[in-house]
């Protein structure tokens, strides 16, 4: 997976640190999976929280980890997060959410469908030009080569990427030439980052399609988990209002969905004025 959370700092983290919040999150995500997939099985509930699994964790290079574990004693491994989640009640970032709403994951393999779906951002933000390219200018003048992605999406162990090929857009045509970027470049920009400063953020915000900029403030009835809106001061001291609305279409899949919440979540660092951490 993909795990990224936006540095907001507050009691939770300040208790546990991120890699403890992090850790403790995953492992409660884990029980609830497997024990609901024993209770789909037919196992009773007892059945299913004296049952022992083997636990994995995931990493790039070098060995996985593995631990036997029963389903009973990872929930209360977990049990503190209960005491913790009231603290997230109050929070911008958690909002239309369950607690420790600043932390969230992509899940791999990346279907063929997401990155076909983000295919499409990039052409209509070609055929769009500037500010909605700005990512994709940002890539041809660094020369971002997209290394990242390529070498998880070639790796022979594990399958990251659904597709064994970037897709390629075309972004400029000039007589017999053509300038392509693909995905492997975009989501090294989107997760190969380590931390995603502001700046960054507003790449993506542009690149997603999402956001309309306005001087009237919007009605805050309007504001769901799907659509935000942030007052944003400009370095004239003029304030426009951000408006930020990227649903969930009946036919997207899980990776959709996953990255859709990503976009908003950078939304959601970007108009509170916080980094985002990402491990890839």
């Amino acid at each position: 997976m993909i795990d990224y959370i936006i540095n907001k700092e507050c009691d939770v983290k300040a208790e546990l640190g991120i890699q403890g919040l992090i850790d403790l999150v995953k492992s409660r995500n884990q029980a609830v999976l497997v024990f609901r997939s024993l209770l789909e099985q037919g196992k009773t509930e007892k059945e299913a929280m004296d049952t022992t699994f083997v636990s994995q964790t995931v990493v790039v290079e070098g060995e996985d980890q593995m631990r036997e574990i029963k389903v009973r004693d990872l929930f209360t491994q977990t049990n503190h997060l209960k005491q913790l989640a009231p603290i997230c009640a109050d929070c911008p970032l958690n909002a239309g959410r369950e607690a420790f709403g600043c932390y969230r994951t992509v899940r791999y393999p990346i279907s063929s469908e997401a990155e076909r779906w983000l295919s499409g951002l990039v052409h209509q933000a070609t055929e769009q030009g500037l500010p909605r390219s700005i990512l994709i200018k940002f890539i041809l003048d660094e020369e971002i080569p997209g290394e990242f992605f390529q070498r998880l999406r070639q790796d022979p162990h594990r399958r990251f990427l659904e597709s064994q090929e970037p897709y390629e857009i075309t972004v400029e045509k000039k007589l017999l030439k053509k300038t392509k970027v693909t995905t492997d470049q975009i989501l090294d920009m989107m997760f190969a980052l380590g931390t995603m400063e502001r700046t960054h953020q507003m790449f993506l915000i542009f690149l997603s399609g999402a956001v309309v900029i306005s001087d009237i403030e919007p009605d805050p009835r309007l504001y769901t988990s799907d659509f935000q809106a942030a007052a944003i001061s400009g370095q004239d001291g003029k304030v426009d209002y951000w408006l930020f609305h990227l649903p969930l279409a009946p036919s997207d899949d899980e990776s959709i969905g996953d990255i859709k919440e990503f976009f908003r979540n950078v939304f959601s660092a970007f108009a509170t004025a916080q980094t985002i951490s990402i491990d890839y």
